[in-house]
């Protein structure tokens, strides 16, 4: 089996030709060499230039580098590895990008200048910087299209249908509570009321059974059932005010289940329009 393709790289500051096997890449289906193995060979390698232009690493669809770091193959073709602290003389190795460099080393993309003067690359830190000729009408172009996107979006949150219908939840959601606390506020006054009239009632019952009438009514009767007793000595008139307290009773009774019907169809209008924003989110 034959070696693979190997990339010829020389450094900027050195002669010396350095040959790299490269690798078949899977991602972008080309042969490829990595930039961890070009450190191998050069510690303080900041970025790699063919001629005057840069290589840069291969990115995805987005735009966004590969990870691990990767160049493409250039075969045939020895490309210079600039590294930290090396000055680009006039020979072919030391070429310029047009008053702007390249350096390799962070996420971050930035421009920079080059010195007329001395035309020496910033190497910078171990940050590496990735520079493109056309970024600068490609920011603004993209910078003007978020502008109007942002302007849809906040039109987008007034004129869409959906901006209406949650308006109109809030307001159903609204009248519901007022609803819930005005039925509240009723249930709690009729529950008063009739408290008060069992007391009343539980107070007249009780001086009945102290009147001396009563209780010599009951005398007449040792041998039998006292509850039987009290209720064939009661008057007449008492029996109607049995029958209105279990009346009041069955009122205490339905208002009590009111209540709770009133608690669980909150929850249920609650979980509704809970329901129905999620589903238009």
């Amino acid at each position: 089996m034959s070696d693979p393709p190997s990339q010829a790289f020389r450094s900027t500051s050195s002669e010396d030709i350095i040959t790299i096997p490269t690798c078949h890449d899977p991602t972008t289906s080309q042969r490829v060499v990595r930039w961890r193995d070009i450190h191998q060979y050069f510690e303080n390698a900041q970025g790699i230039m063919n001629g005057k232009a840069a290589v840069t690493f291969l990115t995805n669809n987005n735009l966004e580098d590969l990870i691990p770091l990767r160049i493409a193959h250039h075969p045939g073709v020895v490309l210079d590895v600039v590294v930290a602290d090396s000055g680009l003389g006039s020979s072919s190795a030391s070429q310029t990008l047009d008053s702007t460099s390249m350096t390799m080393g962070s996420n971050s993309l930035r421009i920079t200048e080059v010195d007329d003067d001395n035309q020496t690359l910033a190497a910078g830190s171990s940050s590496r910087e990735l520079f493109h000729c056309g970024l600068g009408p490609f920011h603004d172009t993209h910078s003007s299209k978020y502008v109007e996107l942002q302007q849809d979006s906040s039109q987008l949150n007034t004129n869409h249908p959906f901006h209406d219908h949650l308006l109109r939840l809030q307001e159903q959601h609204q009248l519901h509570n007022q609803w819930i606390l005005q039925t509240k506020q009723q249930l709690e006054l009729r529950m008063d009321e009739i408290q008060q009239k069992m007391e009343e009632f539980q107070g007249q019952m009780k001086e009945f059974q102290q009147a001396p009438q009563y209780s010599e009514q009951r005398a007449h009767y040792p041998d039998r059932n006292a509850q039987q007793q009290m209720d064939e000595a009661k008057p007449p008139v008492q029996h109607s005010e049995y029958q209105t307290q279990q009346q009041w009773q069955q009122q205490a009774d339905m208002i009590l289940q009111q209540m709770q019907q009133c608690q669980q169809d909150t929850i249920y209008r609650q979980s509704l329009i809970h329901y129905r924003i999620q589903e238009h989110l």
